[in-house]
């Protein structure tokens, strides 16, 4: 089962304060949506292997935040902008015609410029899966209920 995946960069002493015991939810300075394939699915490497890092890998956000699957994770400024240089690179290392034919060229340059910005703004990055249908009630959005996510927390129509 695929999911969708919500990449957002967020004030790194917001993760802080969250992790302190703030009930309220991160607010996102900009937010996207992918699908969790584009960890399986990009062969090429090193690039499937550094876009598995930013989809899948990182620090617990937080005890309070479960997911059947894994819970949210988050990379800090540090790592993010190592993570932008070394996809920038990857993606760029690839023939022209290979990244405008990719599969997942729409996803990379979202991707791309949501690394970028927040680098610029010396954001840390969220990643949380959407929750699955059948447990919407129990999975915890680490996201303001105001932040404006590409799709709804939990709307999986």
């Amino acid at each position: 089962m695929a999911y969708a995946v919500y990449l957002a960069a967020v004030d790194p002493e917001e993760v802080e304060s969250l992790r302190a015991g703030a009930t309220t939810g991160l607010r996102t300075r900009e937010v996207i949506g992918v699908t969790d394939l584009v960890t399986y699915w990009i062969k090429e490497k090193p690039l499937g292997v550094i876009v598995h890092e930013i989809v899948d890998e990182g620090a617990p956000l937080g005890d309070a935040f479960w997911h059947p699957r894994r819970p949210p994770n988050v990379q800090t400024p540090e790592d993010v902008r190592s993570l932008e240089n070394r996809l920038r690179q990857a993606w760029q290392e690839l023939p022209e015609e290979t990244r405008h034919a990719h599969l997942f060229s729409k996803e990379m340059g979202q991707i791309l410029s949501l690394l970028a910005s927040a680098v610029r703004e010396g954001s840390a990055l969220v990643s949380a899966l959407e929750p699955p249908a059948g447990e919407i009630a129990k999975v915890r959005c680490p996201f303001d209920a105001s932040a404006q996510l590409p799709f709804p927390w939990g709307d999986l129509t």
